[in-house]
């Protein structure tokens, strides 16, 4: 939604920051494969070796491009987004966001306003989808 905002490197580190996500709690739901994948074409960046796991100093380091408040949050937009995208927000996939957040710097509550935000956003984007008659179709790329 707001990935424009972030540079080349933060891009490619937000893409395995987000297969960090879905392999968090050790499934992958085909909702959250199609995610990553639709992420990594919006952000024209690869998606090889996304899914594969990562340590804790890995974590640090993939974190460190992110040197900009905005472009943290923007992490913590899209995180959210892939943990609600299977539409069952997992108790591992919380942890992860919130270790995520706290190697970021950002606190608890900022991470409880921006999950209320995305929530808000997915259920207005969802009536949209009803009202406009487009449940079922597939999305169309021109």
């Amino acid at each position: 939604m707001f990935n424009f905002h972030l540079s080349l490197d933060e891009k490619e580190a937000l893409l395995k920051l987000v297969g960090y996500l879905a392999v968090s709690d050790d499934d992958i739901s085909p909702a959250e494969r199609q995610f990553v994948l639709d992420l990594a074409h919006d952000l024209n960046v690869s998606a090889d070796g996304v899914f594969e796991k990562v340590d804790a100093q890995s974590l640090q380091k993939l974190c460190a491009p992110f040197t900009r408040e905005s472009a943290r949050r923007i992490v913590l937009v899209e995180l959210i987004n892939l943990a609600h995208s299977d539409h069952i927000y997992f108790t591992e996939e919380a942890a992860t966001i919130q270790e995520i957040a706290a190697v970021m710097q950002i606190p608890a509550t900022d991470v409880e306003a921006i999950d209320d935000w995305v929530r808000r956003g997915n259920q207005w984007h969802a009536e949209g989808h009803l009202l406009l008659g487009l449940q079922g179709e597939q999305k169309m790329d021109v």
